[in-house]
């Protein structure tokens, strides 16, 4: 996967944008959705990761920047992964969704397999 999979023009940016247009669907719940959908390509952002990471910009665009630029973040995400007792079928961005809530004192669902 890279940049062109989230990037303003990508399928998935543009179903954001059709989800954003439906009434009773927030920001919030449009990028959850395809967060479900798609676990290994899009991050969750809600209050909580805001409140943890105050991300400016592009959200997936910023994470997909920083795990390049930074392999002892994704080393240190593999090890969570591993001392969790989860496989490889659970994506690093998901374990990065749960460690940001649990650091926040938030006690997160089960991640998806994906």
């Amino acid at each position: 996967m890279d940049e062109s999979d989230v990037d303003g023009d990508s399928p998935a940016n543009q179903l954001w944008d059709q989800l954003n247009k439906v009434h009773g669907i927030a920001q919030v719940i449009a990028g959850k959705l395809l967060a479900r959908k798609r676990p290994r390509l899009i991050p969750i952002y809600d209050a909580h990761v805001d409140r943890a990471i105050a991300a400016q910009g592009d959200w997936w665009l910023s994470l997909r920047h920083t795990l390049k630029q930074h392999p002892d973040l994704v080393a240190r995400l593999e090890e969570i992964r591993a001392e969790s007792g989860l496989g490889e079928d659970i994506s690093l961005i998901r374990v990065l969704d749960v460690s940001i809530w649990m650091a926040g004192g938030v006690a997160p669902v089960a991640p998806t397999r994906g």
